[in-house]
């Protein structure tokens, strides 16, 4: 598919109000809707008592959406716009070393302007990046997203001992 093809279809995915409809505008696409597959990873795991999202820390998620919404405060933004620019510009990079997910990042994603990408970080089409990341993934973005935000001189809570996240050494 071209940049124009993607682009038409982002424009049909985005109008797409609810879940199943988002759903039928992929398969009209000829795309497999990828969180559908890891929706069933996640209830399997759920059924055989295995943690939830490949053990990543839910205070890990809490203190990303606690930076971000820092941040935003900081910007007079929202907070799913801070988190949807750390998806891209530094989720993104830690899950491209998954092959799978690099192919579907570069098919899908990588082809279409910066402001598309940005709009299919972001809720309602909210594409899964952190959702699938391992512990030391997350520690991983958390570090970066971290590092990223003090050096633009934002201020950011420093967590308690229990969060699966070192600050990184500056």
């Amino acid at each position: 598919m071209n940049v124009s093809g993607l682009q038409h279809a982002v424009r049909h995915l985005m109008a797409a109000p609810t879940k199943v409809a988002m759903r039928a505008a992929w398969s009209d696409l000829g795309i497999e809707y990828s969180q559908d597959a890891f929706m069933k990873d996640v209830a399997k795991a759920i059924a055989e008592g295995k943690p939830e999202h490949n053990d990543r820390s839910k205070r890990q998620n809490r203190l990303l959406w606690k930076w971000a919404g820092e941040v935003a405060q900081q910007r007079g933004e929202e907070a799913y716009q801070i988190h949807a620019e750390d998806k891209l510009d530094r989720g993104i990079p830690i899950r491209c070393e998954e092959d799978t997910f690099r192919e579907d990042y570069e098919a899908m994603i990588a082809p279409l302007p910066r402001e598309m990408q940005l709009k299919l970080m972001s809720p309602p089409m909210d594409f899964p990046v952190t959702r699938a990341m391992k512990v030391g993934q997350m520690n991983r973005f958390l570090n970066a997203v971290y590092t990223h935000w003090k050096a633009q001189g934002y201020e950011l809570t420093i967590p308690e001992d229990d969060v699966q996240w070192t600050e990184p050494v500056t």
